[in-house]
């Protein structure tokens, strides 16, 4: 199992996401300004 470099926790899969809040926090964001981006092109 790969070790996240940033927190040390391990990788289940290539999705697992580090447990820093600032990734977390940017990732969230990223995701919603894109949900909103496909939401008007439908």
């Amino acid at each position: 199992m790969p070790f996240c470099p940033h927190c040390g926790a391990e990788y289940r899969d290539s999705f697992t996401v580090c447990k820093d809040p600032f990734l977390i926090a940017l990732i969230q964001s990223l995701v919603s300004i894109f949900s909103k981006i496909f939401g008007k092109l439908k």
